[in-house]
């Protein structure tokens, strides 16, 4: 009988204690985010609603819908088949950032796989080319690797960084599939 008391007691105690848990990060919490708003002096509006403004036209909601995203995507071009004469030379990367493209990018590329040619292999998840910001509306015709790699056909992966303009934030990355030869 005296362990069954015990054992209520046990429970009732550790349920209170749960209580003035929640109770006491509820309560953080409140002071927390009330706390941030006096910093950053911005509250909300209370009475504003979700959606767009009653009384404009289809037509008006779908040229807003594609301003944004258009604003939001990342064109990338770059050739797919790159030569290189050989692994000093500059190859026709020809890396284009569109005029409409809103961000500017740096372009990685990573080797992936290769041919049977001897050496080639050693390259496999190796960066072997990296290019500084290519603003939007500029290109890049050629540019020579910056590793010096031996006569082969190498699978790459080109990743393209996209960052904001004005800000030099990192906004995120595409990525495409080359294959790049070094002749010799």
């Amino acid at each position: 009988m005296e362990e069954k008391k015990k054992g209520k007691t046990l429970l009732c105690t550790f349920i209170v204690l749960f209580l003035l848990a929640v109770v006491a990060w509820t309560a953080y919490k409140a002071g927390r985010e009330k706390q941030e708003e006096e910093v950053s002096g911005i509250q909300r509006e209370l009475d504003a609603e979700l959606g767009i403004l009653p009384g404009m036209s289809d037509e008006e909601i779908q040229d807003r819908l594609n301003r944004k995203v258009a604003e939001s995507r990342l064109n990338i071009s770059m050739n797919p088949t790159p030569v290189f004469a050989d692994g000093k030379a500059e190859g026709d990367v020809r890396i284009e950032n569109i005029q409409g493209n809103q961000y500017g990018f740096t372009v990685t590329i990573t080797v992936i796989g290769t041919d049977d040619s001897p050496g080639a292999g050693d390259y496999v998840d190796q960066e072997i080319l990296k290019t500084g910001l290519i603003e939007p509306g500029k290109y890049l015709e050629a540019k020579p690797l910056d590793v010096d790699l031996p006569q082969g056909v190498y699978v790459c992966i080109a990743t393209f960084t996209a960052y904001s303009m004005e800000t030099d934030r990192e906004i995120g990355t595409a990525g495409m599939q080359i294959m790049l030869t070094v002749e010799s």
